[in-house]
């Protein structure tokens, strides 16, 4: 799937990472973590969590204007087919431009920075002498690809940073569960697994802040605040459309 640059193909994707992650949360409960934890499925994770991934779906949806374009050729006037492909492709090149920003870029911003790119409100050629319906409307088609996929991709940023939230949250929970099983008990913070079982602690891409962790019991929680931007307390890791992350008994 990696290598299948489609928006439908990321969104597929995203949904997989987020059950590999919502299993992960019902073994780590379970099992004890396997020693060395396979080189291959820290990778997955990792490719899950990272943001540079996601501009190549977004980017793929080049090829969705361009078959529009190849098939209705013929039935359309070539200039409004060309005219909708263009302001399109302007709009997955700026969605591209949003997602690629760095982490310290909060969710809200970008949804900010996506709401303010032109969209229906906003088609349209301004006409100072006359404007008679009949070109108002022709000339009001020339955005009209672009509208229809302008709610998809709204969608798809949201999903996207939903799942990078719980990939982040399944690399942190198998750090601290490498870390209690050498040194007896969970760390008090996050900062504590660095630098030997995490490069860095991962971002919540809803804050910008670090992943929220707490030790709970004879466990933890970790979770990302979502996308409302309120922490719950970590209500939301049993499902529920709240806060993203896990919760390991064990």
């Amino acid at each position: 799937m990696n290598n299948d640059p489609l928006l439908l193909t990321g969104m597929f994707g995203t949904v997989c990472k987020s059950t590999m992650v919502r299993a992960l949360n019902v073994l780590l409960c379970e099992q004890p973590l396997p020693d060395p934890v396979p080189a291959d499925f820290l990778a997955e994770l990792a490719m899950a969590a990272d943001r540079t991934k996601i501009g190549m779906f977004f980017e793929g949806e080049r090829c969705l204007s361009d078959t529009i374009q190849a098939t209705y050729a013929g039935m359309f006037p070539r200039p409004l087919l060309s005219l909708n492909q263009m302001a399109a492709l302007d709009l997955i090149t700026e969605v591209v431009g949003i997602e690629n920003e760095p982490d310290d870029t909060l969710h809200a911003q970008r949804v900010s920075q996506f709401n303010a790119l032109p969209g229906p409100a906003h088609k349209g050629i301004e006409r100072t002498t006359c404007k008679p319906a009949f070109f108002d409307t022709l000339f009001g088609q020339h955005r009209i690809l672009a509208d229809i996929l302008r709610p998809a991709l709204g969608r798809s940023m949201i999903d996207f940073d939903r799942g990078i939230a719980l990939a982040r949250a399944g690399q942190v929970a198998v750090a601290l569960k490498q870390y209690k099983q050498q040194r007896g008990e969970y760390p008090a913070d996050l900062e504590a697994l660095t630098p030997d079982y995490l490069r860095d602690v991962p971002a919540d891409p809803f804050t910008g802040g670090p992943l929220t962790y707490r030790r709970e019991g004879s466990g933890f929680v970790v979770y990302s605040v979502g996308s409302d931007g309120r922490d719950d307390g970590g209500k939301g890791v049993d499902g529920q459309n709240k806060d993203l992350g896990l919760c390991i008994v064990s």
